[in-house]
């Protein structure tokens, strides 16, 4: 059974302004925990004030990407406290709209938001991302000759008139122009594998990047070839810096290719790129099983200080659900789970228990003021 359009239209315009209410608020709190973050990291150097409030600036929609799951969870948790104070709650479940029905505009605004997060909005916090990150770590090899290290490991997409190619790196010299360790994915124009090669310092030079100290070199059939000195490109460093990348960093769009192609050539940093994709692609589903959570907190009581309850054992239990969930998916993939399997039955287990829990608590005969 459906909720009546227009009580559905009301309960989700509603809830809509609170989320943006919540949202808004959530950024201007990160936004200065950002500056204090940023002073200590870098408290060695010099910032000057505009850079350091746009670097700040920059991290949050990032941020707001990966905690937009417990922003819905907050944003419910007050519009149903608002709810249950005018008894509208009250009045809807007397009326003969069940629990059930009551959770169907939030159950689509999250699934919508979850989806909009994905395809709109996580692109351009990788964008926004990506230019932090690069406009710390040049402010960082501005003040000091230091290497630029990436403990994920970064890469960067190269197209050339007859082969594609992947470089991944996790050291980044920019006084000389230079990377170690660096991996090269060396693909013909239809993506199909062509050689790999592995350096262990690789200089840029004009249009040519010099290889030195080679470890090896296979073709598309496992054999160990003669690697080249050297490989003609079209890169220059300035525009390298600006696209390495951590998986953070890289749109939805190009993650999950970029995913296949490290997994399946043997890149180090390949793991936590696939990762980090399906945590993207499992995002809407953990948005509905945390909106199914929240309703585990609703009240039909008036008393003043029972919102205020609700919000604080809430939210102390939303982050035991957050972190069971972050850590039972790292355990299910140490014990060589698909990924597809460490994602989705946490977040079973989160919906499941949250609909026992529910039904007990409000599928009865008759609802009472508590």
């Amino acid at each position: 059974m459906i909720l009546p359009r227009t009580l559905f239209s009301y309960l989700l315009k509603s809830y809509l302004r609170t989320l943006i209410f919540v949202l808004t608020s959530i950024s201007s709190c990160l936004y200065i925990i950002n500056i204090f973050d940023i002073l200590n990291r870098l408290r060695k150097l010099i910032i000057p004030l505009k850079n350091l409030l746009l670097l700040s600036l920059m991290k949050i929609p990032h941020l707001l990407f990966e905690l937009y799951p417990i922003c819905i969870f907050i944003s419910l948790i007050f519009f149903l406290d608002k709810f249950s104070k005018t008894r509208e709650i009250l009045i809807s479940f007397v009326s003969g709209v069940s629990i059930w029905k009551f959770m169907q505009p939030f159950l689509f605004a999250s699934f919508a938001i979850s989806i909009f997060m994905i395809t709109l909005f996580q692109p351009m916090a990788a964008y926004f991302k990506n230019s932090q990150m690069m406009m710390e770590k040049a402010i960082e090899s501005g003040n000091a000759n230091t290497y630029l290290y990436d403990q994920e490991g970064m890469f960067i997409f190269e197209t050339l008139a007859s082969e594609n190619r992947i470089y991944t790196s996790r050291y980044v010299i920019p006084e000389t122009n230079s990377f170690l360790h660096m991996s090269i994915l060396i693909l013909d124009k239809n993506n199909k594998f062509l050689k790999k090669i592995e350096a262990e310092k690789v200089h840029l030079d004009g249009n040519k990047l010099n290889l030195d100290g080679l470890i090896f070199a296979v073709n598309d059939a496992g054999e160990k070839i003669e690697a080249p000195k050297f490989l003609e490109t079209n890169l220059n460093f300035k525009n390298i810096m600006e696209r390495f990348s951590s998986p953070e960093n890289i749109s939805f769009w190009r993650l999950g290719q970029t995913s296949k192609y490290l997994s399946k050539f043997g890149f180090q940093s390949s793991e936590k790129f696939v990762n980090y994709y399906y945590q993207i692609l499992f995002k809407p589903f953990y948005a509905l099983s945390i909106t199914i959570f929240a309703f585990c907190f609703i009240t039909l009581s008036q008393r003043g200080s029972y919102g205020f309850r609700s919000l604080a054992f809430g939210s102390f239990f939303m982050l035991m659900i957050h972190g069971f969930k972050e850590i039972s998916t790292k355990f299910l993939l140490a014990k060589d789970f698909s990924n597809v399997v460490s994602e989705i039955l946490p977040i079973i287990l989160i919906a499941i228990c949250s609909y026992y829990y529910i039904s007990i608590r409000f599928e009865k005969a008759t609802y009472t003021k508590e």
